[in-house]
């Protein structure tokens, strides 16, 4: 198993985001994240868009002929995507890490995106992209643990592949964190 996910990675990676300024493996996932600024967000956003698109519709077939996976893989894969900022952690001009509300919720995406197909954030540029991307995605409203609970999210969810699991189209009931006053007069930390 260790030497497939090996070749999805490296294949992600190289063949459809060799763009990517940062990498990382996440526990259900890899996380990728793209530098853009206003001389290159639209080339960005549509580069990004489209090699989801492609990773997933390839993603059956990224390893046939592989000599070294003998068993059965995984024929799906599920993509969140978000744009905004985050939280970035550099040493000796070395990424090392990043963090911040974005990445939770491009997570968040992607799980609602299994088992297959592209889930954008409704801000993550989908007027940018081209009428033929624009085509292969439909709008929805989600409801997001941890993101978006109580009140409807926007996103776009790639046709024909994204199925939305029951529980991400109506409200989590989760009761809002009191007020930090009304936590310290209940003596609760925090």
């Amino acid at each position: 198993m260790a030497t497939y996910i090996r070749e999805v990675f490296i294949h992600l990676i190289d063949d459809y985001f060799p763009f990517a300024t940062f990498v990382k493996s996440t526990g259900d996932g890899l996380l990728m994240t793209v530098h853009f600024d206003r001389t290159n967000v639209v080339e960005m956003v549509r580069k990004t868009a489209t090699a989801s698109l492609r990773a997933v519709d390839e993603f059956a077939g990224m390893t046939k002929g592989n000599p070294m996976i003998t068993f059965p893989t995984p024929p799906y894969l599920g993509v969140g995507l978000a744009r905004g900022t985050t939280c970035c952690l550099v040493s000796d001009g070395r990424i090392l890490d990043y963090s911040g509300h974005l990445l939770n919720l491009a997570s968040r995406l992607m799980d609602l995106g299994r088992p297959s197909g592209v889930i954008m954030d409704g801000t993550f540029g989908y007027d940018l992209l081209d009428d033929d991307t624009q085509a292969q995605f439909e709008p929805a409203e989600v409801y997001i643990r941890g993101v978006a609970e109580n009140q409807s999210h926007p996103v776009y969810i790639q046709k024909d592949h994204v199925v939305l699991p029951d529980y991400a189209l109506k409200p989590m009931n989760v009761a809002p964190l009191p007020s930090p006053e009304k936590r310290q007069a209940s003596g609760q930390s925090g």
